[in-house]
């Protein structure tokens, strides 16, 4: 029992680190004890962290097999299946099965709700109310449910200061920037992602300073620091190469993709567009596929244009964008169609694609997207 519990008290730093190799080994020989001892408890635990390391690896589907059967050996363990939930929720996400996602985050959270319970982690690196938040607001932002979202995002950030706990801040801050990142208010993204960068930086957290240089750089790009934003994104991307943190690389790499494609570097672009297309394929995480094919969609617009070729990756995007209900995806894959057929020269099509773009981006309250739908419906019309 004494080597199970050294082995899962090394867990949390080894992941805070990044050093996901050893961690594995650990997890691995830890769960052979607890099963040649016959330690439910103990195996329900490694199971649990067993989840969250294939998560964080991108092979969700054995991380959602895993956390099945720990659910099943957990049977009545409150604590361990909120622990379990919480992982398979985030796997769900990365395979762009939102809902599902949403309905577990739920249910851990009902069980956080208990203001006793409020500031617990149960054993893991991070806040479970906290956290559980943060993941719901990423769902919930990839969804186009932005209102929602931000109430939920800053009600993590508040919980993380009260208990002053720096991982979970960080990711508090990490998610809600994501979401201001997704939906357009891209000054408010930049103050809460470089408050989760400053956090990450002074603590040591490597495993998050991926995901937070990446939604940074990022902003930046989208905002006229295309210069500052490559340097980031790219750090991040190597980053991404050391520690092995391949759940969500594909969408790294399509915003670095989309941050060349500014810079005018359309050869980079479609290079990290066809890497994040193939790791999002073989992770299968379809709503970075969906992602990956829009931004190579944007490449083929670029010189050598090849419509047929952008019309393709519009409509692949186009049908995992609707299968997943991604209605912010949704209206940037009819704005570049506007663009596209106003190229083209196929007037009534652009119009018909720049008013659906419009319409969801103002249902949705992304203005400084429908700004730019605007002014795309302006040079048509003239």
């Amino acid at each position: 029992r004494h080597a199970i519990d050294i082995r899962l008290e090394l867990r949390n730093p080894l992941f805070l680190l990044g050093q996901f190799d050893e961690l594995h080994d650990n997890l691995r020989k830890a769960e052979a004890i607890a099963e040649k001892i016959g330690d439910h408890k103990r195996l329900g635990r490694v199971l649990n962290f067993l989840v969250g390391y294939y998560g964080v690896i991108a092979d969700h589907h054995r991380s959602i097999e895993s956390g099945t059967r720990a659910l099943q050996i957990n049977r009545d363990d409150v604590e361990l299946n909120t622990v379990t939930q919480y992982y398979m929720a985030v796997a769900f996400h990365h395979i762009g099965q939102y809902d599902q996602s949403i309905t577990m985050l739920n249910r851990a959270l009902s069980t956080v709700s208990d203001q006793r319970l409020k500031y617990e982690r149960f054993g893991t690196a991070t806040v479970i109310s906290v956290i559980c938040r943060s993941w719901l607001a990423q769902c919930l932002a990839q969804l186009g449910n932005f209102k929602e979202g931000i109430f939920v995002a800053e009600t993590g950030v508040r919980i993380a200061q009260e208990c002053d706990h720096a991982y979970s801040l960080g990711y508090a801050y990490c998610s809600l920037g994501l979401l201001f990142l997704l939906k357009g208010d891209f000054e408010l993204a930049i103050n809460a992602l470089e408050q989760s960068q400053i956090i990450c930086e002074s603590n040591e957290i490597r495993v998050l300073t991926t995901q937070v240089n990446s939604h940074l750089g990022y902003v930046y790009a989208l905002t006229g620091r295309v210069a500052d934003a490559i340097a980031l994104m790219e750090k991040a991307d190597r980053q991404s190469e050391v520690i092995g943190r391949k759940a969500g690389w594909a969408l790294r790499l399509t915003w670095l993709g989309h941050a060349s494609l500014l810079e005018g570097r359309t050869d980079a672009a479609r290079q990290h567009g066809q890497r994040a297309l193939v790791l999002a394929t073989d992770s299968g995480e379809r709503g970075y596929q969906a992602w990956a094919h829009k931004l190579l969609g944007d490449v083929s617009q670029e010189g050598p244009r090849n419509p047929g070729e952008a019309l393709s990756h519009y409509s692949a995007s186009l049908a995992l964008v609707m299968d997943l209900a991604m209605r912010p995806l949704e209206a940037h894959v009819h704005l570049s169609l506007g663009q596209l057929h106003c190229r083209e020269n196929q007037i009534e099509k652009a119009r018909a694609e720049l008013s659906l773009a419009l319409g969801l981006y103002h249902s949705m309250e992304m203005l400084s997207w429908a700004h730019a739908a605007d002014q795309a419906n302006s040079t048509l019309l003239q």
